[in-house]
């Protein structure tokens, strides 16, 4: 019986690596509210009613997660990750947050012969391609099972500007050797089946289509202002304050 396992994973395997093109979905899921910080709580006596519009955002935008797809799309040469936000998806007024919260929002792009990643996003009234650093895992040793395959974990860190550092936990499955993953994320002799951002968001994948009669333009976008996280981050800072002021 264990035979014919590692002769099926190793044909799946190959079956894959032959074909290097398909669709994987993932779902985002929020693992941090931020109405269950300690220092939110205590709003609740103090202003409950601000308090009560928090819980409301939270609840909100994980019900829009629930039923919301984010795509990767690849081909041998080039991968692309985004939402699919359906018309319902669209005039839901939470949409934009749930998007952004941790990360998610625009699309990211990987260039599969370089590993250069680039994320367009829109933002006050700009269209900006900023540019990802390359990603420097740690492998571990420690397993879990996700959908059906032993994945193994992988761990590695991100600050932009002066922001807190974010831990990063990716679950990769050596079975199907396709280096790709959510957001960007890639480099690993795997499949991301789940990455753990920040504690603040997770995405797992929860379909796979190897065999797509369609896939989207995946070609690197090249209008728009390129700019590092750094920049795109002072950037905002700076129209936000001019919007205070």
């Amino acid at each position: 019986m264990k035979q014919q396992l590692v002769l099926i994973i190793t044909f799946l395997s190959m079956t894959v690596m032959a074909q290097q093109k398909g669709i994987i979905t993932y779902q985002k899921r929020m693992t941090h509210l931020i109405s269950e910080e300690e220092e939110t709580k205590k709003l609740a006596k103090e202003r409950p009613s601000y308090y009560q519009n928090i819980v409301k955002m939270d609840k909100n935008m994980q019900a829009v997660l629930e039923t919301l797809e984010f795509a990767l799309a690849f081909d041998t040469g080039h991968a692309m990750f985004t939402a699919s936000p359906t018309l319902v998806h669209d005039k839901n007024p939470f949409l934009k947050g749930a998007l952004n919260y941790g990360l998610g929002s625009g699309a990211y792009y990987t260039d599969r012969t370089t590993g250069n990643v680039i994320q367009r996003s829109r933002a006050i009234g700009k269209t900006f391609l900023i540019q990802h650093k390359k990603t420097e895992w740690t492998l571990h040793t420690e397993t879990r099972k996700i959908g059906g395959y032993e994945c193994l974990k992988a761990t590695t860190t991100l600050q932009v500007s002066t922001d807190p550092i974010k831990e990063i936990t990716a679950w990769y499955a050596p079975a199907l050797p396709i280096q790709l993953g959510p957001v960007g994320y890639h480099g690993l002799p795997g499949l991301i089946m789940q990455l753990e951002f920040g504690g603040l968001v997770e995405f797992t994948v929860t379909k796979m289509n190897m065999k797509p009669k369609k896939l989207p333009d995946m070609t690197t976008p090249t209008k728009g202002n390129p700019v590092t996280r750094e920049q795109f981050r002072a950037e905002l800072d700076q129209a936000m304050d001019n919007f205070r002021n």
